[in-house]
């Protein structure tokens, strides 16, 4: 595909998305007679020796934070087949280093981040390991590696090599992350606060029958939960016999569609 880069010959049809005059910093070509005074890579993923290529963003001289974005071209689906990227990766440094991989709509202005989706993400390992990530991607979208460097201490980068788009029936997720399960947060998490339900649903059998939304004890019965100290917000929902008489013995919450996890989920 257009995206695939092994960076020997230059940066293929990827780019630097911003630069110095924005704020952003810039991913670096690395290798062969490259002579820099920042840590990076002793050999490419590609030869496997000094003089292969790759890119690098290094945290020498950067604040804590200093982000580098690279883009892609359109990624563009054949039939029905998943877009399935692979690539090459090290995160080396202090904790806060990352590599983030997102993506956007092609309807979408590709500067702004707000509309950036993570995808993938990866904080710091060895030095000069390359790991392999790999990520499904959507269609009519583009990609975008994003570079996070730490504080600096030690002095670290962020590398990429051979990167790879491939169509294929399926495209598993590489190495798993905690992303799925910070998905299952946002899906189920909700503290009933602003009288909603959050993602959370039920079906009544007459428009009449609601979960009630209650703060601290119920003030009609004074039935509920052991009454929280007055400045805690404690909201929660209920119903009573009545209730659940007239929806025919039960009154259910439903949650929304929950991906299959990696990982157990509590």
């Amino acid at each position: 595909s257009n995206q695939d880069c092994d960076f020997e010959g230059g940066f293929c049809s990827w780019v630097n998305l911003g630069g110095s005059y924005d704020g952003y910093g810039l991913w670096t070509r690395g290798g062969g007679a490259t002579k820099t005074t920042p840590p990076k890579p002793t050999k490419d993923h590609t030869l496997g020796t000094s003089t292969g290529s790759y890119l690098f963003y290094s945290s020498f001289e950067e604040i804590k934070g200093a982000t580098a974005r690279l883009v892609s071209e359109a990624i563009l689906s054949k039939g029905r087949a998943t877009n399935c990227l692979e690539f090459r990766y090290i995160v080396a440094g202090d904790k806060d280093a990352k590599l983030r991989v997102k993506a956007t709509s092609l309807a979408n202005d590709v500067k702004d981040a707000k509309n950036h989706q993570l995808l993938w993400e990866a904080e710091a390992g060895e030095f000069d390991t390359w790991l392999l990530g790999r990520v499904a991607l959507s269609d009519k979208s583009r990609v975008i590696f994003e570079a996070v460097t730490g504080s600096g201490n030690p002095p670290g980068y962020i590398a990429l090599d051979d990167l790879r788009v491939s169509t294929n029936d399926s495209c598993e997720t590489f190495p798993k992350t905690d992303q799925e399960t910070k998905a299952v947060d946002h899906l189920l998490d909700c503290h009933f606060q602003d009288q909603t339900l959050c993602k959370w649903s039920f079906e009544p059998r007459d428009n009449s029958v609601v979960w009630r939304f209650g703060s601290r004890t119920l003030p009609e019965t004074n039935i509920g939960p052991t009454p929280l100290p007055a400045e805690t917000p404690g909201t929660f929902i209920f119903t009573n016999r009545a209730m659940i008489f007239k929806n025919r013995g039960s009154l259910y919450l439903t949650s929304p569609m929950v991906p299959r996890q990696a990982k157990p989920v509590c």
